[in-house]
């Protein structure tokens, strides 16, 4: 521990039980059912379902291993979680000014002494605005400036001061179609088959991404050992006579009115969508709406079309929201049509199956279903940003995009 003191197999087995106590309605407690010592280095976790990527979920920032002494020293688990606790990590806590800044402090007695942190302290502050975080690396006040649009942060590369990194954490956007009980057009498979052809899917992707990558070809993103390019480029390519020819056969040869719900960080990519299906006669609604109204839309089917992205860095029990009937009153992304028996045991199949390649086999035929019946167009893969001081190197990322930042050093 960051104290000197040895982990050992109870503190992981107190910590667990604190997961299971507090956390129990998220990822971090549900899927536990309790751990046990077997000796000072071996612990028995149960889980109460099968998926073997839970191992990749207990590296996670949010499993942190803490010691039952120390959490009750500091007041028990309440008290510990507004103050400075101990841990494992190459750094500590040595100050936390809420809603201002956390001093992390080298941990000397770290038990890899080749991996040491870098630097004696790192101080993080905190920032609301963007442009302020940036000009804060501009005047050297900060050597980071995490979490940036991307539309901001494209616009310093080639900066001879600054660096600008852009990376993908695991989501790929996808515009859904409603056919749940409040849709109107969307619920013919020739609509939504025309509105994915009257797509500019460049154009799209180039600003969804501002320009660091180009269209999603499956449900994945490219970097997930279960990726399939279920779509080819050719079929990416924007038809407006087909679309046309579609609308047609389904009624709506004078045009089309459908809506579009979200929230203003998408507002530039809907205004490009819009321009692609008027090429076609769709004539598309843009409801810019805070993130309350967009859930509450979202939940209740107040829309035709909706830009929702789906998070699948690991195959954890509650991945793909939307085809499970477990979690259909947290989310419900189109209505009920998503969540059919037989996709609801695909989708568990493939959570937990034991090998990677025939998981990847499964999600490849998933992926065809989805296509057939076009349930929902693949955008891009989201994307998030930062920039650094030209002089700082090691930039890292962990799960879900979050930076490590024990990693960086000069």
């Amino acid at each position: 521990m960051t104290d000197g003191t040895p982990l050992v197999a109870d503190d992981v087995v107190y910590s667990v039980n604190c997961w299971m106590e507090y956390s129990a309605s998220s990822d971090t407690g549900r899927f536990l059912t309790g751990a046990e010592a077997n000796d000072d280095h071996t612990v028995t976790i149960g889980f109460n379902t099968e998926a073997p990527d839970m191992l990749y979920m207990l590296a996670w920032s949010n499993f942190g291993i803490v010691t039952e002494d120390e959490v009750n020293a500091l007041g028990g688990p309440e008290a510990a979680d507004k103050n400075p606790v101990m841990g494992v990590g190459r750094y500590k806590f040595k100050e936390w000014k809420s809603g201002q800044y956390i001093t992390l402090e080298r941990n000397d007695n770290y038990y890899d002494t080749d991996y040491k942190g870098y630097f004696k302290e790192i101080k993080l502050i905190f920032v609301a605005d963007a442009a302020s975080r940036e000009m804060s690396v501009e005047s050297r006040d900060v050597q980071v400036a995490y979490d940036m649009p991307l539309n901001t942060a494209v616009s310093f590369v080639g900066n001879p001061s600054d660096n600008v990194i852009a990376y993908s954490f695991g989501q790929v956007t996808h515009l859904w179609y409603n056919m749940g009980d409040k849709a109107g057009a969307t619920k013919d498979l020739k609509v939504r088959q025309a509105i994915d052809k009257a797509i500019d899917f460049d154009a799209i992707a180039n600003v969804g991404t501002a320009g660091f990558s180009g269209p999603a070809l499956g449900y994945f993103e490219e970097d997930s050992p279960y990726y399939n390019a279920t779509f080819t480029t050719e079929e990416r390519k924007q038809d407006i006579e087909g679309a046309k020819e579609l609308l047609k056969e389904a009624g709506y040869e004078n045009g089309l009115d459908i809506t579009i719900v979200g929230m203003q960080d998408m507002s530039n990519m809907f205004t490009v969508l819009q321009e692609n299906l008027r090429q076609a006669g769709i004539n598309l609604t843009i409801n810019i709406v805070d993130t309350p109204q967009f859930v509450q839309a979202a939940n209740g089917g107040d829309y035709d079309i909706i830009c929702v992205g789906d998070l699948c860095d690991a195959r954890y029990p509650a991945m793909m929201p939307f085809f499970i009937q477990s979690c259909i009153d947290n989310f419900n992304i189109g209505g009920s049509k998503y969540t059919t028996p037989e996709i609801e045991k695909q989708v568990t199949a493939f959570i937990a199956e034991t090998d990677r390649s025939k998981a990847k086999e499964e999600a490849a035929a998933l992926e065809q279903t989805w296509k057939k019946d076009m349930y929902f167009s693949n955008m891009y893969k989201e994307m998030k940003a930062a920039i650094t001081a030209k002089d700082i190197k090691g930039y890292y990322t962990i799960e879900r995009g979050f930076m490590d930042l024990t990693m960086l050093y000069k």
